[in-house]
């Protein structure tokens, strides 16, 4: 019968139930893709499963929309010409489909190279070699196992003994970048990490390939059931049962049996065990033992003084232990114990038959650093170098260093771009050379090496907030919001990209949503790290709005979690030296002062001079240049004796204040442009204070009627930041002098939004109100 022409189109979908049957397909394919996502995740399952699954049902919808057409309608099931032609079609694209798909996803086979299948990197677009980086996780203990340390030490001294082979990038749980992402999924002991985290934490780790493991006692000693998989599919590439009498037995065939796969072997030039591990870590089981509940002690609770105890014990128990003397130092540095840290890396360097050749390097450069001498650090790795041209590390060393303590950034983007023709799996350094380019004011190249970092980490939110950094530094703020929303959307587990997202909505004047932005972090907050990175930028966003006590409330917070798990000279310089300018805004100089003794104290005397930044900025809020400029001594001295040519332009823009406060106009002018541009080229300040000494050279380019130059100068920061109000406030100044008042009130707007839940009194927000009767 002939469909009657009144009934349209949409009730003959409706009458022939079109829609409804597509409907319930759809969800029935929603319904496949979560099943096999899950077989994946629980049973390691080819994750390309999921595709095909995926490709059939999407490519098989026009023959379940034909069936519901001609047969959806009841009392409708004769087998018409349309049925024929198009299901036959249908299932035939399918099938070619599904073998082109097959094929290309085969190419090459794993366990023969391996590491670039296994990789998720283009590697194809670059002539220069990779070489492999693999993970090992903290192994599963079984029940019976009492000595549940033993999951700790054994992935440990896997890790360490294959450090040994130079052409092998190795992790271990105890990565703190590593570890974090097991502890923000609630495993804050890293054991019994589930399948589909393990392969999260290695895809986030940029990592190859990565190591499980179970571990149990048996009658003589231990058994071990080692995996070792690919991170792009979590494909079990290799699985071996060990059994041994010692830990330190298992340790050693474990080691070898990881060392015989393809992907170690096809890049090797030396054997792995060069150093048996006896000698590389210890053959001393209670030192082991102790050593690594030292460890634990700063991985599972931040407490460096346990930590140190516990590894101090490691070293009476056996005084040959070369890797317990690094770990001693290494703690030791972060809690500003330079001189004591210097002590045990020159122990550790006299057991140099225990070393291998770049940790000797590594040793005789930190000592350097310890004391102070950075020519001589340098000299180690220019040395390193020269010994060993082929090594892409001393090059990726040495181009750090240079980056803080010297101007010249052209060499240090040719050690990165070196490095790379070395190792090829390096993918961070492209955003290291951006970031180079960008204080090189090349933001054209700046943006080209971030493409690259993007092109090879297609999984990694990194290069996207890089990227979208770069579009805000022009003003293209649209721009930049996709690319963070594009982060956030590729790892949904991040903050760093909502966070970025509030920060372009404070830029733009909209409170309202930079308030829903900072709502969506807390949701997404789980991890210390995360919290950390929320009330940093929350305390900067109610400083600037003028809600200072707001701020300083935040700030407590911020010190808080920072303390909960950052190294304490870290936690000291992020918490405390940077943020004098919110104890001095909420009138709370005594508490900032007694928080630098109690800094003070703790550090060593080589490292006193660097605490006294922070006296030397209280002394300025003060407005006391007397105490300044003493103050101001200590820091230059610490400045020069530790090569930071990054901390360069604190001193210079100190000298600009110090001038400003004792009326040398001229001087403090010259001063403060000069900091400005030393800034600009370290990368020192940001957009967010950089406006502190813009807003100086404002003000001191108004008394001396230099009102073209000013407006320019803040127009260009305006275009990044539309709405900063201290920039916009001196703007506003500066074109009433000039005679355009139309401008001015826009800019004073523009300014009044931001601060129109100011503190009261708002000392800024009555100035606004002065400078409206301005003719």
């Amino acid at each position: 019968m002939s469909t009657p022409a009144s009934d349209s189109f949409f009730k003959q979908l409706i009458k022939r139930r079109v829609i409804q049957i597509v409907g319930v397909y759809l969800g029935a394919t929603i319904a496949v893709m979560e099943f096999s996502g899950m077989l994946v995740e629980r049973y390691a399952i080819n994750d390309s499963v999921v595709d095909y699954l995926l490709l059939s049902m999407v490519i098989l919808l026009p023959s379940v929309m034909v069936l519901a057409w001609k047969h959806g309608a009841p009392g409708k099931d004769d087998w018409g010409k349309a049925e024929k032609t198009v299901l036959p079609i249908n299932l035939l694209a399918l099938l070619m489909c599904l073998s082109w798909f097959s094929f290309s996803n085969h190419q090459p086979n794993v366990v023969n190279a391996q590491v670039i299948d296994a990789s998720a990197l283009p590697i194809e677009s670059s002539d220069s070699p990779m070489i492999p980086k693999i993970g090992i996780m903290f192994f599963t203990p079984d029940n019976q196992l009492e000595d549940k340390w033993l999951s700790y030490a054994l992935p440990y001294m896997i890790a360490t003994q294959l450090r040994q082979n130079r052409q092998l990038v190795v992790k271990s749980s105890y990565d703190p970048n590593y570890f974090w992402s097991l502890q923000r999924a609630g495993f804050v002991d890293g054991l019994n990490v589930p399948m589909s985290l393990a392969k999260s934490v290695a895809v986030d780790a940029d990592l190859h390939y990565f190591v499980r493991g179970t571990i149990k006692p048996t009658s003589n000693g231990y058994q071990l059931t080692l995996q070792l998989y690919g991170s792009k599919n979590s494909k079990l590439i290799a699985e071996k049962e060990i059994q041994a009498t010692t830990i330190f037995k298992l340790a050693a065939n474990a080691t070898s049996f990881l060392q015989q796969q393809d992907f170690i072997t096809n890049h090797s030039e030396t054997l792995l065990n060069e150093i048996p591990v006896t000698d590389f870590i210890t053959g001393n089981i209670a030192a082991l033992k102790s050593f690594i509940e030292g460890k634990n002690a700063i991985l599972l609770d931040n407490n460096q003084r346990q930590a140190i105890a516990f590894i101090k014990q490691a070293i009476e128990l056996d005084p040959s232990f070369a890797q317990a003397y690094l770990e001693l130092a290494e703690i030791l540095i972060s809690e500003g114990q330079l001189l004591e840290s210097n002590h045990y890396l020159k122990k550790a360097l006299l057991l140099n038959y225990k070393l291998t050749e770049p940790l000797r390097f590594s040793i005789k450069a930190a000592i350097y650093a310890t004391e102070h001498n950075i020519p001589e650090q340098i000299a180690v790795y220019r040395t390193w170098i020269e010994m060993y041209p082929d090594d892409y590390l001393p090059k990726r060393r040495l181009a750090l260093i240079l980056r803080f303590k010297s101007d010249n950034l052209e060499e240090v983007a040719r050690l990165y771009h070196e490095s790379l023709q070395l190792n090829s799996a390096q993918p961070e350094l492209y955003s290291r050379l951006g970031q180079v380019y960008e204080a090189l004011g090349d933001l054209e190249q700046a943006r080209s090496m971030y493409q690259q970092h993007r092109n090879l980490r297609p999984q990694s939110y990194l290069p996207l907030l890089a990227q979208g950094a770069v579009e805000a530094k022009l003003g293209n703020f649209a721009a930049a919001e996709r690319l963070y929303q594009q982060a956030s959307l590729t790892q949904v587990d991040k903050v760093t990209p909502i966070l970025a997202m509030a920060n372009i909505a404070l830029r733009q004047g909209d409170i309202a949503k930079a308030e829903q932005r900072y709502r969506e972090t807390e949701i997404i907050a789980q991890a210390p790290q995360q919290y950390s990175l929320y009330h940093a930028s929350r305390i900067d966003y109610f400083f600037l709005q003028r809600q200072y006590e707001s701020a300083y409330q935040e700030l407590k917070r911020y010190q808080e979690v920072m303390s909960s798990y950052d190294q304490p000279i870290d936690t000291i310089f992020a918490t405390h030296l940077s943020k004098m300018h919110i104890y001095a805004a909420v009138n709370r100089f005594d508490e900032a002062s007694e928080h630098l003794t109690a800094l003070e104290n703790k550090v060593d005397d080589s490292m006193k001079n660097i605490a006294k930044i922070g006296r030397l900025f209280l002394s300025l809020y003060q407005k006391d240049s007397a105490a300044a400029k003493q103050w101001l001594i200590p820091v230059e001295e610490s400045i020069e004796q530790f090569s930071l040519e990054n901390l360069v332009y604190l001193a210079t823009f100190s000298k600009a204040y110090i001038a400003d406060l004792e009326g040398h106009t001229e001087e403090a002018l010259k001063l403060y442009q000069q900091a400005l541009a030393e800034a600009t080229r370290f990368g020192g300040l940001g957009a967010e204070l950089d406006a502190i000494i813009i807003e100086s050279i404002l003000r001191l380019n108004l008394k001396q009627q230099k009102f073209a130059e000013s407006i320019e100068l803040a127009e260009n920061f305006l275009i990044k930041w539309p709405y900063h109000p201290d920039i916009n406030f001196w703007l506003a100044k500066h074109y009433a002098e000039n005679g355009n008042l139309e401008q001015q009130q826009a800019a004073l707007a523009r300014a009044q939004k931001i601060w129109l839940n100011a503190d009261s009194p708002c000392q800024p927000c009555s100035e606004i109100d002065a400078a409206k009767t301005i003719p």
